[in-house]
């Protein structure tokens, strides 16, 4: 994640797990994807501002990411191979997280995010440069 961007809801360490998470979500192919719309900016600005309740949500399930692909690859999630990613987040969708509940309600609202920070308006934060 960008150094430059001052975050207002996540910490460093939950918008770098966000990043990688929306960048498998909606990935970089010959158009742009989640990382170059600036998804996180998006997600930080919403956490911040219109959807503050859902920052213990984004703080769990972060750290259930991080800790699952830990306990499973022996890396963190950052370090992952994209195909241990895709089936991590393949396993929060679809609620199959020992000991995380509300694996399938963060996965969906990261999903949900991930598109809006793609295709909304960027004066939301997302979709830079109308990517």
């Amino acid at each position: 994640m960008s150094s430059q961007v001052a975050l207002g809801a996540l910490t460093p360490r939950q918008a770098n797990l966000v990043e990688a998470a929306t960048a498998r979500i909606f990935p970089t192919t010959d158009t742009p994807g989640a990382t170059e719309a600036g998804v996180v900016v998006y997600v930080d600005r919403a956490l911040a501002d219109v959807y503050p309740e859902l920052r213990a949500l984004y703080a769990s399930g972060t750290r259930a990411l991080a800790g699952e692909a830990k306990r499973r690859f022996g890396v963190d999630f950052l370090r992952a191979a994209p195909d241990q990613q895709d089936a991590l987040l393949a396993d929060f969708e679809a609620g199959k997280i020992d000991g995380y509940p509300r694996a399938v309600e963060f996965f969906e609202i990261l999903r949900t995010h991930t598109m809006e920070g793609v295709l909304g308006e960027p004066v939301y934060g997302g979709n830079r440069d109308l990517v």
